[in-house]
């Protein structure tokens, strides 16, 4: 099979759709990016909708187990990006409410109580775990950071926001 073929199945198997329904529009050499769209199902109501499609894509590029990020192809993935419009597209298709919150949840976890040293450690050790681990992906310049740069973004963000650093 062609690389085309392999990751149009593997999206296809992951969102729950038939195969014909992943068009990939382009591919970009370097860091392979592949740009894809999700068809509409004209003869059917009963499927899911792209919008729909895309967000179970959406949900499980954050799942390192997923089907979509252990597929023959996808399997490779170490980054997904998916545009603020799919994802609000998705999230009205699914009736579900996006918020957009400036201060992360793991930040809201991980305070100082004073800013002495053994209570910034105790900060910087609970934000980096929830950072590291949790939903939430840390962003740089607007985008989710990708798997291998999330330690040390989380650890540059965590101890700023615990105060080491501080004049």
């Amino acid at each position: 099979a062609t690389f085309v073929e392999s990751f149009s199945n593997d999206v296809a198997t992951a969102a729950n759709i038939p195969i014909w329904r992943v068009q990939v529009n382009s591919i970009f050499a370097g860091s392979i990016i592949v740009v894809f769209v999700i068809l509409p199902d004209p003869n059917s109501l009963v499927t899911a909708t792209p919008q729909q499609a895309a967000a179970v894509l959406a949900e499980q590029a954050a799942q390192p187990t997923s089907v979509l990020l252990t597929g023959s192809t996808t399997s490779g993935v170490v980054g997904v990006a998916v545009s603020a419009s799919v994802i609000e597209a998705a999230a009205a298709a699914t009736g579900t409410t996006i918020t957009t919150t400036t201060t992360p949840n793991y930040f809201k976890q991980a305070q100082p109580k004073e800013y002495v040293l053994a209570n910034m450690e105790d900060c910087l050790f609970t934000c980096r775990v929830l950072c590291e681990t949790g939903d939430e992906v840390p962003s740089k310049d607007g985008y989710p950071v990708l798997p291998s740069e999330r330690p040390g973004v989380c650890n540059s963000e965590c101890m700023k926001h615990c105060g080491f650093g501080r004049q």
